[in-house]
């Protein structure tokens, strides 16, 4: 990046910070470009976004706010429209428009949201605003509202991510088993055979790039600093719930199981920004065996604070990333 301060380049910084948001003081990490002659400062647009997104997200999970993608899929489980969702919660036309373009909610409106998360409080949401509602369109929110409660949990979730909490642990993701097997899919087509060292790592890194980029990660999956490295809570419970193909062969004697392609997978969970991110950590690390993206992964920062604390890594340190 170059200066615009002076005829040189400029540096990406990333240092602790705080602000004020609503009162309150919020911890975050500032990224910013730093001109080498001048030592002046100026931000891109994304930068921007990320330094705020990392304070937004530290504010909906304290006040248990839904995020904009959860938002939407609440809509859309339930059958409503924004603007009839606006209706139902009793908030202004578009106010649920605007939360979906990223507005964040007041805290009274937020804890509203948070609360229709569950389908029985949605209910009553839509019995007290009956009245609002035309008839076909209460028939069929009541019908949505029953085929959920029908529905069964799904198993492969609870024993993946246990729970849907989002925190700064599995950087701010929306959990989906569905999302998390295209995304290991992906990077195993474009890597070709891949033992599970190797594919921990290419998970860790994924996920640590999309939230440095985005200011939310991938996967929703948790990280811990083992003696092989960083690897995701559960791995093993990952791979085989989630029936990612392997294949087993001997050479000299000795078993091998690497993860294997035999075609090329239907994709349909990632969005392009996405399966950039996904091409760019593969693209890195395509040609490291196991045993050097084990070595690389132990001079991260992450790795080294972590190895010894028995907790789990925050995504905070995606800014001090030095392999990508």
């Amino acid at each position: 990046m170059k200066s615009p301060f002076a005829n040189c380049d400029a540096r990406l910084i990333s240092e602790p910070s705080k602000v004020v948001f609503r009162n309150e003081e919020y911890s975050y990490v500032y990224r910013a470009y730093e001109c080498e002659k001048t030592k002046e400062r100026f931000t891109t647009t994304q930068l921007d976004d990320v330094n705020t997104r990392q304070v937004y997200n530290q504010y909906r999970e304290k006040y248990g706010i839904p995020f904009e993608d959860e938002l939407a899929k609440l809509m859309d489980d339930y059958g409503v429209s924004a603007s009839k969702l606006s209706v139902i919660m009793g908030f202004g036309e578009n106010q649920i428009r605007n939360y979906l373009d990223g507005e964040i909610p007041s805290k009274a409106n937020g804890k509203a949201l948070g609360m229709i998360r569950s389908v029985d409080v949605f209910e009553k949401y839509v019995e007290s605003a009956k009245h609002l509602l035309s008839d076909s369109s209460y028939k069929k929110i009541k019908q949505r509202i029953d085929d959920l409660k029908g529905e069964k949990t799904d198993p492969a979730f609870e024993m993946i991510f246990r729970t849907g909490e989002r925190s700064i642990f599995n950087g701010y993701a929306a959990q989906s088993t569905s999302k998390l097997r295209d995304v290991i899919l992906y990077a195993l087509s474009l890597l070709g055979d891949t033992y599970t060292t190797k594919m921990n790592k290419i998970l860790f890194y994924i996920d640590m790039l999309c939230y440095r980029e985005r200011g939310v990660a991938l996967t929703g999956l948790v990280y811990s600093a083992q003696p092989y490295g960083t690897i995701p809570y559960r791995y093993n419970i990952i791979y085989s719930v989630l029936n990612i193909p392997q294949t087993i062969f001997y050479d000299n004697g000795k078993e091998y199981a690497p993860f294997r392609l035999d075609e090329m997978p239907k994709i349909t969970t990632l969005n392009e920004s996405e399966r950039h991110i996904i091409e760019k950590v593969s693209r890195k690390f395509h040609d490291f065996t196991s045993k050097e993206i084990s070595s690389a992964n132990h001079e991260e920062r992450a790795w080294i604070l972590y190895k010894d604390a028995g907790s789990p890594i925050p995504f905070s340190e995606s800014f001090y990333l030095k392999h990508i």
